[in-house]
Order: C-alpha cells, then sequence, then structure tokens
C-alpha cells in the first residue's frame, strides 16, 4: 500500500469516527466563530492578545503553547459538526474568562489540521485538551459545559 493509500485511509478511518461522535439535533451556527482572528505573530508577547485564537498553520499552535503565561484549552472541532458548533458557542462567551485567569482557548480545524488531530489523537469531535507548559494536563471528549469549561480554564 502505498503512503498515499494509507493516510486516504487513515483519514477515512478517522473522518468516520468523527461523524459517529457528531450527532446532535441541535442547530447552532458556527458562523460568528469565523470572527475570531487568527493570531499574528506581533500579538504572541502582548498582554493584550486575544484569548479566544484559531489557527491558521501548524506552527502557530507550537508557538501559542509555549508561550502561553496560563493554560492553553485547544478544541478540536469541525465546521460541520452539531456538538463542535455548539462548543463554540460556549467557548465564545468565556472568552472573557479566559482572558482573566490568563489563559488561551485555541481553535483547532480537524479538516484544515488533520496532523494536529492526529499527534493529539482527537478520534472524536469535540475534543478539547487543556495544556500548561506545554503538556497535556487534562482531555475532555464530547460537549463541555460551561461549568466545566471555566473549571479547565481556571488551573
Amino acid at each position: 500500500m502505498t503512503t498515499t493509500a494509507k493516510i486516504f485511509s487513515v483519514l477515512s478511518i478517522a473522518t468516520l469516527s468523527f461523524l459517529a461522535g457528531c450527532q446532535s439535533t441541535n442547530p447552532a451556527s458556527f458562523a460568528r466563530l469565523q470572527s475570531s482572528a487568527p493570531l499574528e505573530k506581533s500579538q504572541l508577547n502582548q498582554n493584550s492578545s486575544p484569548s479566544l485564537l484559531t489557527i491558521s498553520e501548524p506552527a502557530q499552535f507550537n508557538e501559542i503553547v509555549q508561550q502561553a503565561p496560563g493554560v492553553v484549552l485547544v478544541d478540536f472541532y469541525a465546521d460541520w459538526c452539531k456538538p463542535c458548533q455548539r462548543q463554540g458557542e460556549i467557548l465564545k462567551t468565556l472568552e472573557k474568562t479566559a482572558s482573566v485567569n490568563q489563559a488561551k482557548i485555541v481553535k483547532v480545524n480537524v479538516d484544515h489540521h488533520p496532523e494536529l488531530a492526529k499527534k493529539f489523537q482527537a478520534n472524536a469531535l469535540p475534543t478539547i485538551l487543556v495544556m500548561k507548559q506545554g503538556k497535556i494536563i487534562e482531555r475532555q471528549q464530547g460537549l463541555a459545559s460551561a461549568a466545566k469549561i471555566t473549571s479547565l480554564l481556571k488551573r
């Protein structure tokens, strides 16, 4: 089996797994979250940098995780996933809570960054990782409540 065929096979299985985990009748819209600006390099070292970020390049992910003064909550999501859409709305409402706690919320679209999803074993959507000093300290699969996420941001 060629490398391309293996990758296609793995991605197909992963997509089916994601679809199986993402079943909801919630008609929540993800459009509001698209305004979360990708991180600009100049924002990394500023205290006023946004606390809710959508990465545009994998290199940004490592930079954010390594330089964040507090915890980094990573949300692995897909635009087509209804629970992910609801999770995104919850995260948007907690942006100020993250800022107050010097935490960052980083959204990673698994369709755009499958290598990160594979690296961090985001096998179901949504998957949330809580990282501190570059290490995973907690993992949450499935939709998390605002109360649960608030407690994660305060770690």
